[in-house]
């Protein structure tokens, strides 16, 4: 091997990092082989500064057996590229080192990943809801479970939430799906008690990244009595250039439905109570 300069040597230090880097954070398995020499008969040899890549190309379903060195070369290049298009073009899926949110028959649900204990807030943004148009407001219940547990926790212990509150809630051993249901507890019998959870078609989940206005717009026309837009009580978590919302990725917010189950009914404006909730 002929001899190597500074400048070589630097770069192949970055491209090693470079290489290590990716695969830690895609969760691929490698190994490295520095200055290791490559024969295959027939064709060539060679040897490479660093061969971490040749590891994991095997995730696309090339057989490096059968490829010259350049054409793997290539077949390499084009798996890295095409990985980090993939990443910054996926949406609805986030995975990070405290929650997992995963979307199936168009709803969102999130996961604590760990057993450490946490702390969650959540802050009420709105509490939109009335008995009728211009009617009196409708007190909400809020409660919360984690993981396998049946047991419905309240989230404070006032009778009814209020918008502009924050409410903590503590967990020693909080693995698991986190689930909030609301409940309307309405001071006159004209209008009934309702109660949905973040597992009905009455909810929504957002989280960073969601394009406010297409996931609301499939659901929601306009706020039912001259209400308060839900676009509008979004307002504040919404990149004003990309239309996004722009949380932590211990973030998330709820919109929850509770005067109607009918998606195509005037009422059914998805802002009856908002909240959003920090895992911690």
């Amino acid at each position: 091997m002929s001899p190597v300069g500074h400048a070589h040597a630097a770069d192949n230090s970055l491209i090693d990092f470079a290489v290590e880097l990716f695969c830690t954070m895609r969760g691929i398995a490698f190994k490295g082989l520095v200055n290791c020499s490559y024969r295959q008969a027939g064709v060539r040899k060679c040897q490479g500064d660093d061969t971490r890549c040749c590891f994991f190309i095997e995730h696309i379903g090339v057989n490096m057996h059968t490829l010259n060195p350049a054409i793997l070369t290539l077949a390499v290049a084009f798996f890295i590229s095409s990985c980090a298009v993939e990443r910054r073009g996926s949406s609805p899926i986030e995975n990070n080192s405290i929650l997992l949110f995963e979307e199936s028959d168009s709803i969102t649900s999130v996961t604590i990943q760990d057993d450490a204990p946490r702390e969650i807030l959540v802050r009420v943004v709105a509490t939109e809801i009335t008995c009728g148009a211009g009617g009196r407001p409708v007190p909400i219940s809020l409660q919360y479970q984690i993981g396998e547990s049946n047991e419905w926790n309240s989230v404070h212990s006032s009778r009814s939430v209020s918008a502009g509150e924050t409410y903590e809630v503590r967990s020693e051993f909080p693995h698991g799906k986190i689930t909030f249901k609301a409940t309307t507890n309405p001071i006159t019998s004209r209008c009934g008690s309702r109660s949905f959870d973040t597992n009905s078609k009455n909810s929504l989940l957002l989280k960073s990244g969601d394009n406010v206005y297409k996931r609301i717009l499939k659901q929601v026309k306009r706020s039912f009595g001259g209400q308060v837009e839900v676009s509008t009580l979004l307002g504040q978590f919404v990149n004003r250039n990309s239309q996004t919302l722009d949380l932590s990725s211990n973030e998330f917010i709820v919109l929850m439905e509770l005067g109607s189950e009918t998606s195509s009914s005037p009422a059914f404006d998805m802002q009856d109570l908002v909240f959003h909730v920090t895992v911690r």
